[in-house]
């Protein structure tokens, strides 16, 4: 029975490998397991079947407890076979979940998977081979992400090139990076209130943006007024960033400041960032900027919005 198991998962999640040539595998693969590793791949090939995956409440308390029993047998001193791969393969399916999906089950799971990510180190330590350094690497990430919060580079976790330790001690955000989080921003035409109880409804007219920052919009005057010092991300924390940034480099006049971002070409940057060394911007105001709207896309992400 085993091994047709093997055999059949082998057709969509490739050779199933065996325990002598890795001892990070187990040879007899238990069910729990199967399915989230023949999840992992099948989301690789269809985003749309990852999202239906997620819409099941079960299916992330499910990954949690089969990760949690694994982890009790081993701290138990009485451990199965199959331990290292539950944590492989749950590892894997969390690992495949789109980042903003990640981040919004990373705050309703917050305390079990902070637990898990410190409870999962001592059990990586006793896993050769390649896939334990990646898993090592990846709770590593997690752990430290948890931590930092909204702060933490999530846009990019999970990536190749994604480094857990550059990612928290990052260098401030130069004129640059912050022209383009806030052109970015400004073209993402949605209510920026991240609980907007009209986001379902249908758009019946413009939206109305900010005349301070003109960098967000929201669906309604209530939208505007209620995202202004309510919820985790008040807009007036980067709207008075941005104000204070338009009055140290004189783009106080609503035209040129509208001109300044929406001008088009790459040439837009560097006339940006030539303003912003002429006026000696600082680096503390432009950080100021950054951290706002990265926090508000991460407070999007955890409102369920594909921002």
């Amino acid at each position: 029975m085993a091994q047709r198991a093997r055999r059949c998962l082998s057709l969509y999640a490739g050779p199933w490998p065996n325990a002598a040539e890795s001892p990070f595998w187990t040879a007899q693969p238990c069910g729990g397991s199967g399915v989230f590793l023949l999840i992992s791949r099948l989301s690789g090939y269809s985003p749309s079947f990852t999202t239906e995956v997620l819409s099941a409440e079960m299916m992330m308390p499910c990954a949690l407890v089969h990760l949690e029993q694994a982890l009790d047998r081993f701290e138990a001193k009485n451990p199965t076979e199959t331990f290292r791969l539950v944590i492989a393969s749950v590892t894997l399916f969390l690992h495949g979940i789109p980042t903003r999906c990640l981040v919004r089950l990373i705050y309703d799971f917050n305390d079990i998977l902070l637990d898990l990510a410190g409870r999962i180190q001592p059990a990586l330590e006793e896993m050769p081979g390649p896939e334990a350094v990646f898993a090592k690497q990846w709770w590593t990430s997690l752990h430290i992400g948890i931590q930092l919060g909204p702060t933490y580079q999530w846009v990019k976790f999970g990536s190749a090139k994604f480094d857990p330790v550059a990612a928290m001690h990052r260098p401030p955000a130069d004129s640059t990076e912050v022209y383009r989080l806030m052109r970015a921003h400004r073209t993402r035409i949605i209510c920026k209130k991240p609980n907007c109880a009209h986001r379902a409804e249908p758009v019946s007219k413009a939206m109305m943006f900010c005349r301070r920052c003109a960098l967000s919009c929201h669906c309604n005057a209530e939208c505007q007024k209620q995202a202004w010092s309510k919820g985790d991300i008040p807009h007036k924390g980067l709207c008075n960033a941005v104000d204070a940034l338009r009055r140290k480099t004189g783009l106080d006049n609503d035209t040129l400041w509208k001109d300044v971002l929406t001008r088009p070409g790459v040439k837009a940057e560097g006339l940006f960032a030539q303003i912003c060394d002429t006026k000696g911007v600082d680096t503390a105001m432009l950080e100021d900027i950054a951290v706002e709207i990265r926090q508000h896309k991460t407070a999007m992400w955890v409102a369920g919005v594909e921002y």
